[in-house]
């Protein structure tokens, strides 16, 4: 579970936002705490003056409205009691559990997560202190409710090795030395990374001259900072480079995706599974449409550093991803200390290992000799015209 707090000072705003996400039938209303109705009559005039007869206790305090996000793994199915535990249990770690506050579960992504909508200043008009609440409420309560729920842990994840690396030496390690035949499987790798490749969708500007860019991911999975053009990349890594290593990568993965089939047929067989998934090192990223369906499960072999895609296998995704999770939450399986969390886990590489096989890839590289004349030219200043 990723957890994001936002503070701000218009407590219309955030219940506007949550509101408008319902009318666009994106998101659901699943619970209420401390308003005196039942949470499906409530209106957004009652909700609003609520919280609004205690942010008029205290009109010193400025930044009076906290908005929440919990966000879940893609994947997880988290039924609405329990979301309503869960958000409940969270509100009463973090000292929220005396406020108003509203829960509305979002569908607007394709991982499952909710947003909470609440006030900082108490019926007595004194505020609750926000300073470090991340670090020292936030955090606590997460791990306890990751434990509790049995929910894919977050801590660690989305770390990879863009944490010491440059995203440079990431995409040139991973395009030119992992298997990959797809952009899906492309991106299931670099997604590891925090880091996802767009050749940008039909009738775009970018796709009309074959370009691909790189941007770095955030916690949530979407798209953060400047995206990075293929050809301002050391190894320029373009379109047609992506496109030719899939068709070298062809004949290299063959064998990898023969070895990954008869784990799964194995498994299949014996209802575990996710047990030899766990023990082959090989770790199954979900795969999502536009609109949050499943639309294939990406299988990464970090021995082989291979990405193969569950229909290349002639699986049906939906099926195979019920087996696995299935086969993971069996008790027969429980011994083995495999769960859900852990064979849908994205994996992380080693740093040293990282950096080692960058430097052995690209040591031929002469920096100096590989630049074009008019890069290594110094511009002439311009002279003023007086």
């Amino acid at each position: 579970m990723v957890v994001r707090i936002s503070t701000g000072k218009s407590i219309r705003g955030a219940l506007h936002y949550n509101e408008r996400k319902v009318n666009q039938g994106k998101a659901d209303l699943i619970f209420s705490s401390k308003f005196a109705c039942d949470t499906d009559d409530l209106t957004f005039r009652q909700k609003l003056k609520r919280f609004q007869s205690l942010t008029d206790r205290n009109t010193k305090v400025k930044t009076n409205t906290v908005h929440i996000s919990l966000n879940f793994s893609p994947g997880e199915e988290l039924s609405i009691e329990k979301l309503q535990k869960l958000s409940l249990n969270y509100m009463n770690r973090i000292g929220f559990g005396g406020q108003p506050y509203l829960v509305y579960e979002h569908r607007d992504a394709a991982h499952p997560h909710l947003h909470i909508v609440t006030t900082n200043v108490q019926a007595n008009g004194k505020p609750i202190n926000l300073h470090n609440i991340a670090k020292s409420k936030s955090e606590p309560a997460r791990k306890a409710i990751e434990k509790e729920y049995n929910l894919v842990v977050a801590e660690g994840r989305r770390e990879g090795i863009g944490k010491h690396a440059s995203i440079n030496e990431i995409i040139n390690i991973v395009t030119n030395s992992h298997l990959y035949t797809t952009f899906d499987e492309l991106n299931a790798i670099l997604r590891q990374h925090n880091i996802i490749a767009d050749a940008g969708v039909p009738g775009t500007l970018l796709h009309k001259r074959g370009g691909l860019i790189y941007s770095e991911l955030d916690a949530f999975g979407g798209k953060t900072g400047i995206p990075i053009p293929a050809s301002s990349i050391s190894s320029f890594p373009g379109l047609d480079y992506i496109e030719k290593q899939m068709a070298i990568n062809g004949l290299k993965i063959l064998p990898i995706r023969q070895r990954i089939g008869k784990i799964i047929n194995q498994g299949l067989a014996n209802s575990n599974t996710a047990v030899l998934l766990h023990r082959h090192k090989i770790i199954c990223q979900p795969s999502y449409d536009p609109i949050g369906q499943l639309a294939d499960i990406i299988l990464i072999d970090m021995r082989t550093r291979a990405a193969v895609s569950a229909a290349n296998l002639n699986y049906h995704p939906a099926e195979l991803y019920h087996r696995i999770k299935s086969d993971a939450l069996s008790p027969a399986n429980t011994p083995a200390n495999v769960n859900v969390g852990q064979t849908f886990e994205m994996a992380h590489v080693n740093i040293n290992t990282t950096i080692a096989l960058y430097q052995q890839l690209f040591s031929h590289v002469n920096a100096g000799n590989d630049l074009s004349p008019e890069f290594l030219k110094k511009r002439k200043k311009k002279r003023k015209k007086y």
